[in-house]
């Protein structure tokens, strides 16, 4: 019970348990502000963040701003990277990180900035007899331009290109697909394509005919 308890208080001191915040020990290092962030996109909600680890953290707190306010991220990070997720699509984040010691919590560090990949679009499949695949696509924001592709798998990597749907007045023409063979199932793939080099994550929908 006394190990239990001596590694209970061991991890409460740490800031693993209940939060991280400094401990106020004015006799310990004072921890300085991380530097070398670097921030990357890893998805349409997604953005992974690195920086130098500093002598004496505890854990690190991170914040971001979409352009209109800084957000706390909930959780703090015990190691110099962190994930941080439930990001709008396409929008540019800038991000900061401060560190926590156990006498004190440092300065915000320089920002860092990245922008989320493109979301993917809803697609709906609609059935014109036994041969026939109607798409039509709900627009995403970034997306200057839509590839179409089909195949008989779920694997994007081996779908053929058929189309490439343009937005006009703020929609989609439906996009037609012919020529399919009857009692198969056919699997569609929208990629958003952006007028600059933004990555996008594509869309899949199957259809038995």
């Amino acid at each position: 019970m006394k190990k239990i308890f001596t590694i209970l208080l061991a991890a409460i001191a740490m800031g693993f348990l209940g939060g991280c915040s400094d401990g106020g020990d004015s006799g310990s290092q004072q921890v300085s502000a991380p530097t070398g962030l670097s921030a990357s996109a890893k998805s349409s909600t997604s953005v992974r963040l690195r920086w130098n680890p500093v002598e004496g953290a505890s854990c690190y707190n991170i914040q971001y701003n979409d352009g209109y306010s800084w957000t706390s991220e909930g959780s703090p990070a015990y190691t110099n990277e962190c994930t941080v997720s439930d990001l709008y699509p396409y929008t540019n984040y800038s991000f900061q990180v401060r560190t926590v010691g156990r006498s004190n919590t440092s300065e915000w560090s320089s920002s860092k900035s990245a922008r989320t990949w493109i979301g993917k679009p809803v697609v709906q499949a609609i059935k014109s007899g036994s041969t026939t695949v109607t798409l039509i696509i709900t627009p995403v924001k970034g997306a200057a331009s839509y590839g179409v592709y089909y195949g008989t798998t779920s694997n994007f990597n081996s779908a053929q290109y058929f189309a490439t749907a343009y937005p006009e007045n703020g929609s989609i023409p439906d996009v037609k697909k012919t020529g399919l063979t009857a009692g198969k199932t056919y699997y569609f793939f929208v990629m958003p394509f952006s007028s600059g080099t933004s990555q996008a994550e594509y869309a899949m929908i199957s259809v038995s005919l």
